[in-house]
């Protein structure tokens, strides 16, 4: 192969021969021997060679890809992108096929990718991919035809996106060449199997995007509807019969759980890693906000936790040992003390204050909790809480009520 560039207006262009080429298949694993040997067997037309990189199998995948001819190799599994550009790095060639272990390539598709072996002439290649519903090929809605690049040149290319849902992303300006045939997809078994990965992909986009992105109510309620409606009318998902219908409410569902999770996540991770308790001046306040402080020392130890009283309360306080640093509300009223040099996130009313939730807003605390029933909170608090501490038996554990907004549900009574 050879390659020719030449500037033209200002811009890299590049001219591409056709010639033969050697490629390098490259397929990541973890338990996969139910899959791996056919995902094998459909390649060896194609491949010079097969690269596995498995995550420490508990199962046959080793043993039956290193009968087959594949050179195995072993590494800890970070996240799918990650072990996908591994893999990358053990090839011994330019140009890769990547697959994942649960797919194959029909012959179609084999026959376009060898024939593109005797002659590149591009960068890169996508496919379709086909997935398989319990024993159903779905042909409509989202799944199909599910356009992948899995065949390129690793020089002008590498695997980026967003975990799980990864994608090769290409140098800028390059545009991938369609292949005739499908790449098969095994899909899913049946709805258990559905759920466990919705369940397992829905929690890896909750971690990697806490914080990122944003997620509410709205989002709960409308994503999942939309994406049912799109697949199942709009894409015409109907046309696969009852698997149609099961693709359809499995794409809904992952978009429910994806910014469920992610909504409750961004909610715990407003708390941040300093929080200041306000918990009134005297004796008897102080111990109404004990319960608060011991929850979330019991459940987040990592957490700072300053507390704002009085010198009547400091004493109870310190010898708790449940805060970090003690301030007194007339030190930040006076000025020789504020908010702002204790950096925290979130604050907690469990007494509430009007002089001290005005300085928390002007100190630009980001999270602002405080009791409803209270007008001035509805002015210098963003987190509102109705609580109703005559009603209850507990007035110091209803408190707890308070991280509701951080997502934290502790036991409470009734």
């Amino acid at each position: 192969m050879k390659l020719f560039s030449m500037a033209v207006s200002g811009k890299f262009e590049a001219k591409m021969e056709s010639a033969k080429v050697q490629i390098s298949v490259v397929i990541i694993t973890y338990n996969e021997e139910r899959n791996i040997g056919r995902c094998i067997d459909s390649i060896l037309s194609v491949a010079d060679e097969i690269v596995v990189v498995d995550s420490f199998s508990k199962d046959n995948t080793k043993k039956i890809a290193e009968a087959k001819g594949a050179r195995v190799f072993e590494h800890p599994f970070k996240s799918h992108i990650h072990q996908k550009n591994v893999a990358l790095s053990y090839a011994s060639y330019d140009h890769v096929l990547s697959l994942d272990a649960d797919e194959y390539l029909s012959e179609d598709l084999a026959k376009s990718i060898l024939h593109v072996k005797n002659n590149w002439s591009q960068d890169a290649y996508d496919m379709n991919r086909l997935s398989n519903w319990g024993g159903r090929w779905i042909k409509h809605g989202n799944w199909y035809p599910d356009q992948k690049i899995r065949l390129w040149d690793k020089r002008i290319g590498k695997w980026g996106g967003e975990n799980p849902h990864d994608k090769v992303v290409l140098q800028k300006g390059i545009k991938p060449t369609h292949l005739k045939g499908n790449l098969l997809h095994r899909g899913y078994q049946d709805t258990n199997e559905a759920l466990a990965k919705i369940q397992r992909y829905s929690d890896i986009f909750a971690n990697e995007n806490v914080g990122k992105k944003k997620s509410s109510i709205f989002k709960v309620l409308i994503h999942p509807t939309f994406a049912f409606v799109k697949c199942y009318f709009l894409k015409r998902g109907f046309l696969d019969g009852f698997e149609g219908l099961m693709v359809a409410v499995s794409v809904s569902n992952h978009a429910f759980y994806k910014y469920s999770k992610l909504y409750e996540a961004n909610c715990r991770n407003r708390l941040g890693a300093h929080v200041i308790i306000n918990g009134g001046e005297t004796r008897t306040s102080a111990y109404l906000a004990l319960p608060l402080l011991s929850f979330l020392r019991s459940r987040i130890p990592h957490l700072q936790i300053t507390y704002v009283g009085g010198e009547a309360s400091r004493d109870t306080i310190l010898q708790a040992g449940l805060a970090d640093n003690f301030v007194t509300k007339s030190d930040l009223i006076s000025g020789k003390d504020s908010f702002a040099r204790y950096r925290a996130n979130s604050i907690i009313f469990a007494v509430s204050d009007p002089q001290l939730a005005r300085l928390a807003k002007y100190d630009r605390i980001k999270v602002r909790v405080g009791e409803g029933y209270r007008w001035y909170n509805w002015i210098y608090c963003n987190k509102l809480v109705n609580l109703n501490r005559w009603r209850s038996a507990s007035k110091s554990q209803i408190t707890l009520r308070l991280l509701r907004p951080f997502g934290l549900s502790p036991d409470l009574p009734l």
